[in-house]
């Protein structure tokens, strides 16, 4: 039996697992007395995806993008709410599309070293946190088709991946079993890192840097989507290696860390 995962009882019928997210939250602390140590190279770098064998749509700057008459950011803030049923007849316009991707992950500028920041926050600039796509109804792409957003060129990849919506249902305890709904979105977004593009500046620290990122696009996500007034729902509950493997990660040393669904409100 693995005790790793041994299942404790508790007083009041409670249950719950050992304590392991504990211990390594304390490993994984910035202690200034081992500081040196969580950061073992300052300067090393893990580059960007090489993915130069992919087919791409270039999508325009940020600044080349018409915001319209789009809510105000505390507006927004209020009506900010997670959708559980999507409108099956939405059709969403590849305008619609390249504005939400542009504003929640793309490039938002150009440093004074040639370096593009992005519109959310990344520890050390590391961008270890990468964009998957796979789109439903949404104009000029394919249906159920993977697709990888760029943030360094505003670039997004064909990877050349058809995926089968019943596995992608399959995928989550959520829509396999209770809300059949959620496959009725246009554009489901999985998060993915291979935490090494952090930890090889910050050691463990990295993994904390890394699931704070996925945090911080989550919630640019979910705020550009009600401020265009597109429904949105962040999910925890899915499995893991299913996703893994429907989007083919396991060649990029990759892992899933969120799953976001966004299309239009019922």
């Amino acid at each position: 039996m693995n005790t790793q995962w041994k299942i404790e009882h508790r007083n009041k019928n409670r249950y719950m697992t050992d304590k392991i997210y504990m211990k390594y939250h304390i490993a994984s602390m910035h202690n200034e007395k081992t500081v040196s140590l969580q950061s073992p190279n300052g300067e090393q770098v893990v580059d960007p995806l090489d993915l130069s064998k992919y087919t791409y749509i270039q999508l325009p700057e940020l600044e080349d993008v018409d915001t319209g008459e789009d809510k105000d950011i505390y507006k927004v803030l209020r009506e900010r709410r997670s959708t559980r049923k999507f409108d099956p007849n939405k059709k969403m316009t590849f305008q619609e599309f390249t504005k939400f991707i542009l504003f929640s992950v793309g490039k938002a500028c150009i440093n004074e070293f040639n370096f593009p920041y992005r519109t959310y926050p990344s520890g050390g600039a590391k961008y270890p946190v990468e964009i998957n796509i796979i789109t439903q109804r949404v104009e000029g792409l394919k249906d159920f088709h993977v697709y990888r957003f760029s943030g360094y060129t505003n670039r997004l990849y064909d990877m050349e991946i058809d995926v089968d919506k019943k596995e992608l249902k399959d995928a989550t305890c959520a829509s396999k079993y209770d809300y059949a709904e959620y496959m009725d979105c246009n554009i489901f977004i999985f998060l993915s890192t291979a935490f090494e593009r952090s930890t090889c500046k910050y050691g463990l620290l990295g993994y904390r840097l890394t699931l704070l990122e996925a945090g911080h696009i989550g919630q640019n996500l979910s705020l550009v989507a009600e401020s265009m007034d597109i429904g949105n729902l962040p999910l925890g509950g899915f499995y893991e290696a299913k996703i893994n493997k429907l989007l083919g990660l396991k060649k990029f040393g990759e892992t899933t860390l969120y799953y976001y669904l966004i299309g239009g409100k019922l």
